[in-house]
């Protein structure tokens, strides 16, 4: 089986007003992960840069993010999960939404007899996570972008 997750994400205005001199515009950003597996539910842990080593990328800004940056969780077959995240904007320009990184583990849980002979991790109820592949995903290109306009300049330029 390949990797059966599938990450979206879009930000809730793809176009802000911000007035940059009342300190950097956190933007709320809805990432939504997919397991289209129908037979295997799947681990993950999705990691969110804090801090960029460069800030721009093709007349776009690279996205930070701020608040809570690591988030896992446990997908059964065909389900999916929303996770709220904030983009924190210094400047105004065109964000794009990529730098994450996602882990993710498709595996089984086998009662904790039978991992014992599989010899892999256990966790409560009697039952043991038994993986059986391991994928790692990063941004593909066709991330959402969101666009945040300085609001000071905007009501200076009409005066």
């Amino acid at each position: 089986e390949t990797d059966p997750l599938v990450v979206t994400i879009k930000p809730l205005k793809p176009v802000l007003e911000h007035d940059f001199t009342q300190g950097a515009c956190l933007v709320p950003v809805v990432l939504r992960i997919q397991n289209y597996s129908p037979t295997n539910p799947v681990r993950y842990v999705l990691r969110l840069p804090g801090t960029r080593t460069s800030p721009t990328h093709q007349n776009s800004f690279v996205a930070t993010y701020s608040g809570q940056l690591t988030f896992r969780g446990l997908l059964d077959p065909l389900q999916s999960s929303m996770i709220g995240i904030t983009l924190r904007a210094g400047f105004a320009g065109h964000y794009i939404l990529d730098g994450w990184r996602l882990e993710v583990e498709v595996g089984e849980t086998v009662p904790a007899e039978d991992a014992a002979r599989s010899d892999e991790r256990g966790d409560s109820g009697g039952k043991t996570w038994t993986t059986r592949a391991r994928y790692l995903q990063h941004p593909n290109g066709s991330e959402g972008t969101v666009t945040i306009k300085n609001l000071l300049q905007r009501n200076i330029s009409h005066d």
